[in-house]
Protein backbone atom coordinates (compact mmCIF):
# COMPACT_ATOMS: atom_id res chain seq x y z
CA UNK A 1 0.00 0.00 0.00
CA UNK A 2 1.25 3.64 -0.86
CA UNK A 3 1.56 6.04 1.63
CA UNK A 4 -0.46 9.69 0.33
CA UNK A 5 1.86 11.58 2.90
CA UNK A 6 4.76 14.02 1.74
CA UNK A 7 8.12 12.84 3.20
CA UNK A 8 11.75 14.19 3.72
CA UNK A 9 15.31 13.30 2.83
CA UNK A 10 15.93 11.19 -0.12
CA UNK A 11 12.24 11.42 -1.57
CA UNK A 12 12.58 15.12 -1.77
CA UNK A 13 15.04 15.65 -3.94
CA UNK A 14 14.18 12.76 -6.19
CA UNK A 15 10.89 14.27 -6.67
CA UNK A 16 12.74 17.74 -7.27
CA UNK A 17 15.15 16.10 -10.26
CA UNK A 18 12.32 14.11 -11.56
CA UNK A 19 10.13 17.19 -11.79
CA UNK A 20 12.83 19.41 -13.43
CA UNK A 21 13.37 16.41 -15.81
CA UNK A 22 9.98 16.57 -16.63
CA UNK A 23 9.39 20.15 -17.12
CA UNK A 24 12.72 20.29 -19.55
CA UNK A 25 11.47 17.52 -21.48
CA UNK A 26 7.99 18.66 -22.00
CA UNK A 27 9.59 22.24 -22.93
CA UNK A 28 11.41 20.95 -25.31
CA UNK A 29 8.90 18.58 -26.81
CA UNK A 30 6.60 21.72 -27.19
CA UNK A 31 9.17 23.78 -28.69
CA UNK A 32 10.47 21.49 -31.16
CA UNK A 33 6.79 20.82 -32.68
CA UNK A 34 5.60 24.58 -32.58
CA UNK A 35 7.26 25.37 -35.81
CA UNK A 36 4.62 22.57 -37.72
CA UNK A 37 1.26 23.07 -35.23
CA UNK A 38 -0.78 25.22 -37.02
CA UNK A 39 -2.12 28.59 -36.13
CA UNK A 40 -5.64 28.10 -34.23
CA UNK A 41 -8.89 30.48 -34.28
CA UNK A 42 -7.91 32.00 -30.90
CA UNK A 43 -4.40 32.63 -31.11
CA UNK A 44 -4.58 35.66 -33.66
CA UNK A 45 -7.12 37.52 -31.39
CA UNK A 46 -4.64 36.68 -28.11
CA UNK A 47 -1.39 37.98 -30.03
CA UNK A 48 -3.45 41.19 -30.54
CA UNK A 49 -4.12 42.21 -27.01
CA UNK A 50 -0.95 40.99 -26.36
CA UNK A 51 0.06 43.70 -28.40
CA UNK A 52 -2.31 46.23 -25.97
CA UNK A 53 -0.56 44.80 -23.49
CA UNK A 54 3.15 45.76 -24.58
CA UNK A 55 2.21 48.59 -25.84
CA UNK A 56 0.93 49.57 -22.56
CA UNK A 57 4.32 49.08 -20.78
CA UNK A 58 6.26 50.36 -23.58
CA UNK A 59 3.98 53.51 -22.69
CA UNK A 60 4.29 53.56 -18.49
CA UNK A 61 8.37 53.16 -19.02
CA UNK A 62 8.63 55.56 -21.92
CA UNK A 63 8.94 59.27 -21.25
CA UNK A 64 7.43 59.87 -24.79
CA UNK A 65 3.60 59.46 -25.58
CA UNK A 66 3.10 56.69 -28.11
CA UNK A 67 1.16 57.68 -31.52
CA UNK A 68 -0.79 54.97 -31.73
CA UNK A 69 -2.18 54.77 -27.87
CA UNK A 70 -4.98 57.16 -26.95
CA UNK A 71 -3.82 60.00 -24.71
CA UNK A 72 -3.52 60.04 -21.02
CA UNK A 73 -1.78 58.64 -18.08
CA UNK A 74 -1.22 55.19 -18.23
CA UNK A 75 -3.10 54.54 -15.12
CA UNK A 76 -6.17 56.13 -16.56
CA UNK A 77 -9.35 54.48 -16.99
CA UNK A 78 -9.56 55.28 -20.72
CA UNK A 79 -5.65 54.02 -21.00
CA UNK A 80 -5.89 51.09 -18.92
CA UNK A 81 -8.85 49.86 -20.90
CA UNK A 82 -7.35 50.50 -24.04
CA UNK A 83 -4.06 48.44 -22.80
CA UNK A 84 -6.29 45.46 -21.39
CA UNK A 85 -9.23 44.94 -23.59
CA UNK A 86 -10.15 42.07 -21.01
CA UNK A 87 -12.59 41.46 -18.30
CA UNK A 88 -14.79 44.07 -19.28
CA UNK A 89 -14.81 44.57 -22.64
CA UNK A 90 -16.08 41.75 -25.29
CA UNK A 91 -16.77 38.47 -24.10
CA UNK A 92 -15.31 39.15 -20.89
CA UNK A 93 -11.90 37.18 -20.86
CA UNK A 94 -10.02 38.08 -17.48
CA UNK A 95 -5.97 39.28 -18.38
CA UNK A 96 -3.46 36.70 -17.45
CA UNK A 97 -3.37 34.78 -20.28
CA UNK A 98 -2.93 37.82 -22.60
CA UNK A 99 0.19 38.93 -19.88
CA UNK A 100 1.85 35.82 -20.06
CA UNK A 101 2.07 35.36 -24.22
CA UNK A 102 2.71 39.36 -23.94
CA UNK A 103 5.97 38.28 -21.48
CA UNK A 104 6.86 35.70 -22.67
CA UNK A 105 7.29 36.86 -26.14
CA UNK A 106 9.34 39.82 -25.09
CA UNK A 107 11.70 37.49 -23.26
CA UNK A 108 11.69 34.54 -26.21
CA UNK A 109 14.96 34.25 -28.59
CA UNK A 110 14.54 36.12 -31.73
CA UNK A 111 15.51 32.73 -33.49
CA UNK A 112 12.08 31.50 -32.50
CA UNK A 113 9.31 32.27 -35.62
CA UNK A 114 6.69 35.04 -34.99
CA UNK A 115 4.09 32.36 -33.89
CA UNK A 116 6.36 30.37 -31.61
CA UNK A 117 7.45 33.91 -30.19
CA UNK A 118 4.49 34.77 -29.06
CA UNK A 119 3.29 30.78 -27.83
CA UNK A 120 6.97 30.70 -25.66
CA UNK A 121 5.08 32.17 -22.86
CA UNK A 122 2.25 29.76 -22.27
CA UNK A 123 4.98 26.53 -23.40
CA UNK A 124 7.39 27.49 -20.69
CA UNK A 125 4.29 28.07 -17.95
CA UNK A 126 2.98 24.53 -19.00
CA UNK A 127 5.94 22.94 -19.19
CA UNK A 128 6.48 24.39 -14.82
CA UNK A 129 2.88 22.72 -14.74
CA UNK A 130 3.71 19.42 -16.20
CA UNK A 131 6.90 19.58 -13.74
CA UNK A 132 5.64 20.62 -10.58
CA UNK A 133 2.99 18.13 -10.93
CA UNK A 134 5.12 15.25 -11.50
CA UNK A 135 7.11 16.26 -8.70
CA UNK A 136 3.96 16.58 -6.44
CA UNK A 137 2.99 12.51 -7.40
CA UNK A 138 6.74 11.50 -6.65
CA UNK A 139 6.81 13.10 -3.61
CA UNK A 140 3.39 11.00 -2.16
CA UNK A 141 3.13 8.34 -4.56
CA UNK A 142 6.90 7.44 -5.85
CA UNK A 143 8.97 8.34 -8.56
CA UNK A 144 6.59 5.79 -11.16
CA UNK A 145 3.57 7.64 -10.44
CA UNK A 146 5.40 10.98 -11.17
CA UNK A 147 7.00 9.95 -14.18
CA UNK A 148 3.36 8.33 -15.37
CA UNK A 149 1.85 11.53 -14.53
CA UNK A 150 4.14 13.54 -16.92
CA UNK A 151 3.71 11.12 -19.55
CA UNK A 152 0.41 10.77 -19.75
CA UNK A 153 0.10 14.54 -19.57
CA UNK A 154 1.98 15.16 -22.65
CA UNK A 155 0.83 12.13 -24.81
CA UNK A 156 -2.89 13.05 -24.99
CA UNK A 157 -3.09 14.48 -28.35
CA UNK A 158 -5.66 17.00 -28.36
CA UNK A 159 -4.34 17.99 -24.46
CA UNK A 160 -0.53 18.23 -26.46
CA UNK A 161 -2.11 20.10 -28.99
CA UNK A 162 -3.43 23.01 -26.72
CA UNK A 163 -0.16 23.46 -24.60
CA UNK A 164 1.17 24.96 -27.41
CA UNK A 165 -1.18 27.82 -27.73
CA UNK A 166 -0.80 31.55 -27.62
CA UNK A 167 -4.56 31.40 -26.19
CA UNK A 168 -6.54 30.92 -22.74
CA UNK A 169 -6.81 27.46 -22.20
CA UNK A 170 -3.29 26.13 -21.94
CA UNK A 171 -2.30 28.93 -19.54
CA UNK A 172 -5.33 28.11 -17.64
CA UNK A 173 -5.01 24.50 -17.56
CA UNK A 174 -1.07 25.05 -16.45
CA UNK A 175 -2.06 27.72 -13.32
CA UNK A 176 -4.86 25.19 -12.02
CA UNK A 177 -2.31 22.25 -12.43
CA UNK A 178 0.09 24.37 -10.47
CA UNK A 179 -2.71 25.15 -7.96
CA UNK A 180 -3.07 22.11 -6.90
CA UNK A 181 0.74 21.20 -6.52
CA UNK A 182 1.03 24.08 -4.91
CA UNK A 183 -1.86 22.74 -1.93
CA UNK A 184 -0.11 22.40 1.07
CA UNK A 185 -1.54 19.72 2.20
CA UNK A 186 0.64 18.75 4.99
CA UNK A 187 0.19 22.37 7.01
CA UNK A 188 -4.17 21.51 6.41
CA UNK A 189 -3.61 18.40 8.01
CA UNK A 190 -1.94 18.91 10.87
CA UNK A 191 -3.66 19.56 14.49
CA UNK A 192 -1.53 22.33 15.93
CA UNK A 193 -2.18 25.76 16.21
CA UNK A 194 -1.33 27.39 12.44
CA UNK A 195 2.02 29.54 12.15
CA UNK A 196 2.57 32.10 9.88
CA UNK A 197 6.02 30.10 8.16
CA UNK A 198 4.66 26.52 7.82
CA UNK A 199 0.93 27.38 7.45
CA UNK A 200 -0.11 31.11 6.42
CA UNK A 201 2.46 31.65 4.19
CA UNK A 202 2.05 28.20 2.38
CA UNK A 203 -1.82 28.80 1.94
CA UNK A 204 -1.21 32.12 0.57
CA UNK A 205 1.28 31.07 -1.99
CA UNK A 206 -1.33 28.32 -2.84
CA UNK A 207 -4.28 31.22 -3.09
CA UNK A 208 -2.12 33.18 -5.57
CA UNK A 209 -1.65 30.52 -8.06
CA UNK A 210 -5.40 29.99 -7.55
CA UNK A 211 -6.21 33.54 -8.12
CA UNK A 212 -3.84 33.29 -11.58
CA UNK A 213 -6.11 30.45 -12.24
CA UNK A 214 -8.96 32.44 -12.06
CA UNK A 215 -7.43 34.98 -13.40
CA UNK A 216 -6.89 33.16 -17.50
CA UNK A 217 -10.62 32.33 -17.89
CA UNK A 218 -13.63 32.40 -16.30
CA UNK A 219 -13.45 28.46 -15.98
CA UNK A 220 -10.99 29.14 -13.33
CA UNK A 221 -13.62 30.38 -10.81
CA UNK A 222 -14.47 26.76 -10.90
CA UNK A 223 -10.88 25.59 -9.68
CA UNK A 224 -11.59 26.33 -5.60
CA UNK A 225 -14.50 24.10 -5.51
CA UNK A 226 -12.23 20.69 -5.25
CA UNK A 227 -10.47 22.29 -2.60
CA UNK A 228 -13.33 22.53 -0.41
CA UNK A 229 -13.37 18.64 -0.34
CA UNK A 230 -10.25 18.67 1.92
CA UNK A 231 -11.51 20.27 4.91
CA UNK A 232 -14.31 18.03 4.88
CA UNK A 233 -12.92 14.76 4.82
CA UNK A 234 -10.05 16.61 7.14
CA UNK A 235 -13.16 17.24 9.97
CA UNK A 236 -10.47 20.18 11.11
CA UNK A 237 -11.74 23.35 11.97
CA UNK A 238 -8.08 25.19 11.59
CA UNK A 239 -8.30 24.23 7.59
CA UNK A 240 -11.37 26.55 7.26
CA UNK A 241 -9.01 29.16 8.32
CA UNK A 242 -6.13 28.47 6.40
CA UNK A 243 -8.82 27.77 3.24
CA UNK A 244 -10.00 31.93 3.87
CA UNK A 245 -6.52 33.11 3.88
CA UNK A 246 -5.90 31.19 0.25
CA UNK A 247 -9.07 32.67 -1.15
CA UNK A 248 -8.62 35.86 -0.25
CA UNK A 249 -4.85 35.83 -1.66
CA UNK A 250 -6.57 34.27 -4.56
CA UNK A 251 -9.67 37.60 -4.95
CA UNK A 252 -6.24 39.92 -4.75
CA UNK A 253 -4.59 38.21 -7.29
CA UNK A 254 -7.25 38.50 -9.59
CA UNK A 255 -7.72 42.22 -8.80
CA UNK A 256 -4.26 42.94 -9.58
CA UNK A 257 -3.75 40.42 -13.20
CA UNK A 258 -7.34 42.52 -14.09
CA UNK A 259 -6.04 46.31 -14.60
CA UNK A 260 -9.48 47.28 -15.72
CA UNK A 261 -10.96 46.63 -12.36
CA UNK A 262 -8.48 48.86 -11.10
CA UNK A 263 -10.86 52.04 -11.92
CA UNK A 264 -14.46 50.51 -11.21
CA UNK A 265 -13.52 47.37 -9.12
CA UNK A 266 -17.50 47.06 -8.42
CA UNK A 267 -18.66 47.91 -11.24
CA UNK A 268 -16.13 46.12 -13.41
CA UNK A 269 -16.94 42.88 -11.41
CA UNK A 270 -20.44 42.63 -12.18
CA UNK A 271 -19.78 43.66 -15.65
CA UNK A 272 -17.51 40.74 -15.73
CA UNK A 273 -20.28 38.01 -14.10
CA UNK A 274 -22.57 39.90 -17.10
CA UNK A 275 -20.29 39.09 -19.91
CA UNK A 276 -19.73 35.68 -18.27
CA UNK A 277 -22.77 34.47 -17.39
CA UNK A 278 -24.80 35.97 -20.06
CA UNK A 279 -22.94 34.59 -22.79
CA UNK A 280 -26.38 34.21 -25.07
CA UNK A 281 -27.17 37.91 -25.07
CA UNK A 282 -23.73 38.42 -26.58
CA UNK A 283 -23.18 38.94 -30.23
CA UNK A 284 -21.83 35.91 -31.79
CA UNK A 285 -21.02 33.98 -28.51
CA UNK A 286 -23.87 31.47 -29.03
CA UNK A 287 -21.42 29.21 -31.20
CA UNK A 288 -23.02 25.55 -32.40
CA UNK A 289 -21.63 22.40 -32.14
CA UNK A 290 -21.78 18.94 -34.31
CA UNK A 291 -22.64 15.77 -31.80
CA UNK A 292 -23.11 12.98 -32.90
CA UNK A 293 -25.33 13.98 -35.94
CA UNK A 294 -27.11 16.87 -34.22
CA UNK A 295 -27.08 20.83 -33.75
CA UNK A 296 -26.82 22.23 -30.19
CA UNK A 297 -26.28 25.86 -29.29
CA UNK A 298 -27.20 27.37 -25.74
CA UNK A 299 -30.53 27.49 -26.15
CA UNK A 300 -30.01 23.74 -27.13
CA UNK A 301 -27.96 21.97 -25.21
CA UNK A 302 -25.79 19.44 -25.65
CA UNK A 303 -27.24 15.65 -23.76
CA UNK A 304 -25.89 15.42 -19.61
CA UNK A 305 -23.35 12.36 -21.21
CA UNK A 306 -21.23 14.37 -23.50
CA UNK A 307 -18.72 15.36 -21.22
CA UNK A 308 -18.30 11.69 -20.25
CA UNK A 309 -18.80 10.42 -24.00
CA UNK A 310 -16.16 12.80 -25.14
CA UNK A 311 -13.84 11.63 -22.02
CA UNK A 312 -14.14 7.78 -23.25
CA UNK A 313 -13.23 8.85 -27.11
CA UNK A 314 -11.11 11.61 -26.65
CA UNK A 315 -8.27 10.05 -24.95
CA UNK A 316 -6.03 7.29 -25.83
CA UNK A 317 -7.02 3.55 -24.49
CA UNK A 318 -4.05 2.56 -22.16
CA UNK A 319 -4.57 6.09 -20.59
CA UNK A 320 -8.05 5.94 -19.88
CA UNK A 321 -7.88 1.98 -18.96
CA UNK A 322 -5.09 3.61 -15.71
CA UNK A 323 -7.51 6.62 -15.44
CA UNK A 324 -10.02 4.39 -13.99
CA UNK A 325 -7.12 2.54 -12.52
CA UNK A 326 -6.32 5.42 -10.04
CA UNK A 327 -10.00 6.22 -9.83
CA UNK A 328 -10.34 2.98 -7.81
CA UNK A 329 -7.23 3.74 -5.55
CA UNK A 330 -9.83 5.82 -4.03
CA UNK A 331 -11.18 3.05 -1.67
CA UNK A 332 -7.40 2.09 -0.36
CA UNK A 333 -6.55 3.49 3.08
CA UNK A 334 -4.59 6.07 3.75
CA UNK A 335 -4.92 7.72 0.26
CA UNK A 336 -8.76 8.26 -0.39
CA UNK A 337 -7.93 12.01 0.89
CA UNK A 338 -5.52 13.02 -1.50
CA UNK A 339 -7.19 11.16 -4.35
CA UNK A 340 -10.44 11.78 -3.54
CA UNK A 341 -9.16 16.13 -4.31
CA UNK A 342 -7.79 14.83 -7.42
CA UNK A 343 -10.82 13.31 -8.53
CA UNK A 344 -12.80 16.54 -7.61
CA UNK A 345 -10.96 18.81 -9.79
CA UNK A 346 -11.07 16.40 -12.70
CA UNK A 347 -15.52 15.65 -11.74
CA UNK A 348 -15.93 19.44 -11.48
CA UNK A 349 -15.66 20.41 -14.95
CA UNK A 350 -17.26 17.03 -16.11
CA UNK A 351 -20.39 18.33 -13.97
CA UNK A 352 -19.90 21.78 -14.96
CA UNK A 353 -19.92 21.07 -18.40
CA UNK A 354 -23.71 18.60 -18.41
CA UNK A 355 -25.26 21.18 -17.03
CA UNK A 356 -27.82 23.26 -19.26
CA UNK A 357 -26.61 26.23 -20.63
CA UNK A 358 -23.16 25.37 -20.48
CA UNK A 359 -21.03 26.73 -23.61
CA UNK A 360 -21.30 23.57 -25.99
CA UNK A 361 -18.87 23.93 -28.58
CA UNK A 362 -15.14 23.00 -29.83
CA UNK A 363 -14.65 19.56 -27.93
CA UNK A 364 -13.18 18.87 -25.16
CA UNK A 365 -11.72 22.66 -24.90
CA UNK A 366 -13.79 24.07 -22.81
CA UNK A 367 -13.43 21.61 -19.75
CA UNK A 368 -9.46 20.57 -21.13
CA UNK A 369 -8.18 20.97 -17.67
CA UNK A 370 -9.91 17.74 -16.76
CA UNK A 371 -8.11 16.04 -18.94
CA UNK A 372 -4.85 17.31 -16.99
CA UNK A 373 -5.97 15.82 -13.82
CA UNK A 374 -7.39 12.66 -15.55
CA UNK A 375 -3.23 12.40 -16.45
CA UNK A 376 -2.53 12.74 -13.08
CA UNK A 377 -4.92 9.68 -12.22
CA UNK A 378 -3.71 7.59 -14.94
CA UNK A 379 -0.13 8.38 -13.45
CA UNK A 380 -0.95 6.74 -10.23
CA UNK A 381 -2.97 4.24 -11.96
CA UNK A 382 -0.02 3.18 -13.77
CA UNK A 383 2.08 3.05 -10.14
CA UNK A 384 -0.73 1.43 -8.11
CA UNK A 385 -1.49 -1.31 -10.87
CA UNK A 386 1.39 -4.25 -10.14
CA UNK A 387 0.72 -3.23 -6.25
CA UNK A 388 -3.03 -3.78 -6.70
CA UNK A 389 -2.88 -7.14 -8.19
CA UNK A 390 -0.07 -8.61 -5.57
CA UNK A 391 -2.68 -7.05 -2.74
CA UNK A 392 -5.43 -9.09 -4.62
CA UNK A 393 -3.45 -11.90 -5.02
CA UNK A 394 -2.34 -11.68 -1.12
CA UNK A 395 -5.68 -11.01 0.00
CA UNK A 396 -7.60 -13.93 -1.51
CA UNK A 397 -9.89 -15.79 0.88
CA UNK A 398 -12.75 -15.10 3.21
CA UNK A 399 -14.30 -11.79 2.70
CA UNK A 400 -15.30 -11.22 6.29
CA UNK A 401 -11.52 -11.08 7.45
CA UNK A 402 -10.20 -7.82 8.60
CA UNK A 403 -7.33 -5.83 7.57
CA UNK A 404 -5.61 -6.97 10.61
CA UNK A 405 -6.52 -10.75 9.60
CA UNK A 406 -5.12 -10.50 6.06
CA UNK A 407 -1.96 -8.58 6.23
CA UNK A 408 -0.89 -11.16 9.55
CA UNK A 409 -2.00 -14.17 7.29
CA UNK A 410 -0.14 -12.58 3.85
CA UNK A 411 3.07 -12.21 6.41
CA UNK A 412 2.63 -16.06 6.79
CA UNK A 413 2.25 -16.90 3.96
CA UNK A 414 5.05 -14.58 2.73
CA UNK A 415 7.79 -16.50 5.42
CA UNK A 416 6.38 -19.93 4.81
CA UNK A 417 6.60 -19.92 0.99
CA UNK A 418 9.24 -17.91 -0.13
CA UNK A 419 8.52 -19.01 -4.04
CA UNK A 420 5.23 -17.71 -3.91
CA UNK A 421 5.85 -14.12 -2.44
CA UNK A 422 8.67 -14.38 -5.80
CA UNK A 423 6.36 -15.80 -8.41
CA UNK A 424 3.99 -12.62 -7.18
CA UNK A 425 6.84 -10.18 -7.01
CA UNK A 426 7.95 -11.01 -10.65
CA UNK A 427 4.46 -10.78 -11.94
CA UNK A 428 3.91 -7.33 -10.08
CA UNK A 429 7.06 -6.14 -12.30
CA UNK A 430 5.66 -8.21 -15.92
CA UNK A 431 2.74 -5.60 -14.84
CA UNK A 432 4.49 -2.66 -15.00
CA UNK A 433 6.48 -3.43 -17.70
CA UNK A 434 3.61 -4.03 -19.83
CA UNK A 435 2.05 -0.72 -17.88
CA UNK A 436 4.82 1.16 -19.04
CA UNK A 437 5.30 -0.54 -22.68
CA UNK A 438 1.49 0.85 -23.69
CA UNK A 439 1.22 3.87 -22.05
CA UNK A 440 4.53 4.44 -23.81
CA UNK A 441 2.82 3.40 -27.35
CA UNK A 442 0.79 6.39 -26.57
CA UNK A 443 3.27 8.29 -28.67
CA UNK A 444 1.74 6.19 -31.70
CA UNK A 445 -1.42 8.88 -32.28
CA UNK A 446 0.93 11.64 -31.62
CA UNK A 447 3.34 11.19 -34.45
CA UNK A 448 -0.02 9.60 -36.86
CA UNK A 449 -2.38 12.62 -36.07
CA UNK A 450 0.43 15.31 -36.13
CA UNK A 451 -0.44 18.18 -36.70
CA UNK A 452 -4.12 17.97 -36.86
CA UNK A 453 -4.08 16.92 -32.52
CA UNK A 454 -7.13 17.92 -32.37
CA UNK A 455 -8.84 15.38 -34.78
CA UNK A 456 -7.62 12.91 -32.15
CA UNK A 457 -10.55 10.19 -31.71
CA UNK A 458 -9.40 6.64 -29.91
CA UNK A 459 -10.51 2.95 -31.20
CA UNK A 460 -13.98 3.25 -29.10
CA UNK A 461 -15.45 5.22 -31.83
CA UNK A 462 -13.36 3.93 -34.68
CA UNK A 463 -10.72 6.83 -34.63
CA UNK A 464 -11.24 9.69 -36.78
CA UNK A 465 -12.68 7.65 -39.65
CA UNK A 466 -15.64 6.17 -36.96
CA UNK A 467 -16.36 9.44 -35.39
CA UNK A 468 -16.81 11.71 -38.75
CA UNK A 469 -19.54 8.98 -39.86
CA UNK A 470 -21.29 9.04 -35.95
CA UNK A 471 -21.85 12.64 -36.45
CA UNK A 472 -19.00 14.72 -34.70
CA UNK A 473 -16.74 17.25 -36.15
CA UNK A 474 -13.92 15.91 -37.43
CA UNK A 475 -12.01 19.06 -36.57
CA UNK A 476 -13.24 23.13 -35.31
CA UNK A 477 -9.99 25.38 -34.55
CA UNK A 478 -9.04 26.03 -38.63
CA UNK A 479 -5.80 23.94 -37.27
CA UNK A 480 -5.68 22.24 -41.04
CA UNK A 481 -4.61 25.37 -42.07
CA UNK A 482 -1.00 23.87 -42.08
CA UNK A 483 2.23 24.30 -43.96
CA UNK A 484 0.58 21.93 -46.55
CA UNK A 485 -2.16 24.48 -47.51
CA UNK A 486 -0.27 27.43 -47.48
CA UNK A 487 2.68 26.11 -49.65
CA UNK A 488 -0.26 24.71 -52.46
CA UNK A 489 -2.03 28.83 -52.03
CA UNK A 490 1.56 30.02 -52.54
CA UNK A 491 2.20 28.10 -55.45
CA UNK A 492 -0.86 28.45 -57.22
CA UNK A 493 -1.62 32.15 -56.57
CA UNK A 494 -0.07 34.90 -58.92
CA UNK A 495 0.43 38.68 -57.24
CA UNK A 496 -2.93 40.42 -56.76
CA UNK A 497 -4.94 37.37 -56.67
CA UNK A 498 -6.90 36.62 -53.30
CA UNK A 499 -8.37 33.70 -51.34
CA UNK A 500 -11.71 33.87 -49.01
CA UNK A 501 -11.48 31.80 -46.17
CA UNK A 502 -14.87 30.82 -44.98
CA UNK A 503 -15.69 31.11 -41.03
CA UNK A 504 -11.80 32.13 -40.89
CA UNK A 505 -10.45 34.15 -38.27
CA UNK A 506 -9.77 37.65 -39.96
CA UNK A 507 -7.26 38.22 -36.93
CA UNK A 508 -5.36 34.95 -37.91
CA UNK A 509 -5.00 35.34 -41.32
CA UNK A 510 -3.96 39.37 -41.43
CA UNK A 511 -1.12 37.94 -39.23
CA UNK A 512 -0.04 35.02 -41.15
CA UNK A 513 0.06 37.15 -44.35
CA UNK A 514 2.15 39.92 -42.74
CA UNK A 515 4.55 37.03 -41.66
CA UNK A 516 4.90 36.34 -45.02
CA UNK A 517 3.52 32.66 -44.62
CA UNK A 518 -0.03 33.08 -46.45
CA UNK A 519 0.97 34.74 -49.92
CA UNK A 520 -2.00 36.13 -51.34
CA UNK A 521 -3.93 38.85 -49.88
CA UNK A 522 -7.36 37.80 -47.56
CA UNK A 523 -10.51 38.80 -49.27
CA UNK A 524 -13.39 39.99 -47.36
CA UNK A 525 -15.79 38.62 -49.92
CA UNK A 526 -16.11 35.91 -52.17
CA UNK A 527 -16.32 38.28 -55.36
CA UNK A 528 -12.80 39.21 -54.67
CA UNK A 529 -11.14 35.88 -54.64
CA UNK A 530 -9.62 33.23 -56.82
CA UNK A 531 -10.29 30.38 -53.99
CA UNK A 532 -12.45 29.70 -51.52
CA UNK A 533 -11.93 27.45 -48.59
CA UNK A 534 -13.79 26.02 -46.55
CA UNK A 535 -12.63 23.50 -43.06
CA UNK A 536 -14.68 20.53 -42.20
CA UNK A 537 -16.82 21.65 -39.55
CA UNK A 538 -20.40 21.02 -39.89
CA UNK A 539 -21.67 24.05 -37.57
CA UNK A 540 -19.73 26.44 -39.01
CA UNK A 541 -21.09 25.80 -42.60
CA UNK A 542 -23.53 28.14 -44.33
CA UNK A 543 -25.64 26.62 -47.16
CA UNK A 544 -23.22 26.86 -49.97
CA UNK A 545 -20.40 25.93 -47.75
CA UNK A 546 -22.49 22.22 -47.06
CA UNK A 547 -23.13 22.26 -50.78
CA UNK A 548 -19.51 22.49 -51.84
CA UNK A 549 -18.51 19.89 -48.73
CA UNK A 550 -20.84 17.35 -50.43
CA UNK A 551 -21.10 18.33 -54.23
CA UNK A 552 -18.15 20.59 -54.69
CA UNK A 553 -14.95 19.85 -56.83
CA UNK A 554 -12.12 21.05 -55.02
CA UNK A 555 -8.82 21.72 -56.50
CA UNK A 556 -6.92 21.00 -53.39
CA UNK A 557 -7.95 18.44 -50.42
CA UNK A 558 -5.92 18.55 -46.78
CA UNK A 559 -6.33 15.20 -44.73
CA UNK A 560 -5.68 15.53 -41.25
CA UNK A 561 -2.33 14.15 -39.94
CA UNK A 562 0.77 12.43 -41.45
CA UNK A 563 0.12 8.60 -41.69
CA UNK A 564 -3.20 8.09 -43.36
CA UNK A 565 -1.92 4.17 -43.46
CA UNK A 566 -3.04 3.97 -39.47
CA UNK A 567 -6.40 3.52 -39.08
CA UNK A 568 -7.05 6.14 -36.26
CA UNK A 569 -6.54 8.81 -39.10
CA UNK A 570 -7.88 7.33 -42.53
CA UNK A 571 -8.55 9.76 -45.05
CA UNK A 572 -10.78 12.42 -43.22
CA UNK A 573 -10.42 15.84 -45.07
CA UNK A 574 -9.76 19.49 -42.84
CA UNK A 575 -9.67 21.74 -45.31
CA UNK A 576 -10.68 22.17 -49.20
CA UNK A 577 -9.61 24.39 -51.41
CA UNK A 578 -12.06 25.05 -54.49
CA UNK A 579 -11.87 27.51 -57.33
CA UNK A 580 -14.47 30.71 -57.39
CA UNK A 581 -16.28 29.07 -59.75
CA UNK A 582 -17.39 26.07 -57.72
CA UNK A 583 -18.52 28.69 -55.42
CA UNK A 584 -20.26 30.72 -57.93
CA UNK A 585 -21.93 27.01 -59.55
CA UNK A 586 -23.22 26.75 -55.51
CA UNK A 587 -24.90 29.26 -55.38
CA UNK A 588 -26.73 29.00 -59.17
CA UNK A 589 -27.83 25.25 -57.55
CA UNK A 590 -29.36 26.71 -54.15
CA UNK A 591 -30.97 29.36 -56.15
CA UNK A 592 -32.57 26.92 -58.18
CA UNK A 593 -33.61 25.04 -55.41
CA UNK A 594 -35.62 27.75 -53.57
CA UNK A 595 -36.66 28.06 -56.49
CA UNK A 596 -38.19 24.94 -56.56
Amino acid sequence: MLPNIETTGPVHRSAAWIGCACGVVTFCCLLFTSPVTPMTWDEGDAIRRAERIQAWFAHLFSSSSESNTPAGHPFSRRKLWWGFPFTTQREGHPALYGIVIALGEAASPNVLDPLTRYRFGPILLFAVAVGSAAAKMTRHWGPQAGWAAATALILQPRLFAHAHYASFDGPLTAFWLLSWAAFPEKAFTRAAKPTLRDDIFPAIRWGALLGATMSCKFTGWLAPLPFLIWPVLQGNRRTWLLLCWGFLAALVTFFLCNPPLWVRPIVGMLMFFRFNLHRGQLPGLNIPTYFLGKMYDLYHPLPWYNTLFWTAVAVPLPILLFFVLGLATIGRRRMHHSVALLAAHWGILIIVRAIPGAPPHDGIRLFLPAFAFLALLAGLGVAMGPKMLTATSADQGPRSRSPADVAMNTDAKERAFPAARSQRRQLAGLVQVASWIALILCVIPIFCFAPQWLSYYNLLIGGLPGATKRGMEPTYYWDGLDRDVLLWLRIQCVPGEKVYFSAGSPDNLDLQHAWGWLAPEPASSPADARWYVIQHRPSAWNDIDKWLAYHGEPAFVKYAGQATWCPLVGRVWVVKVFPITEYWRASQSMAIENTR
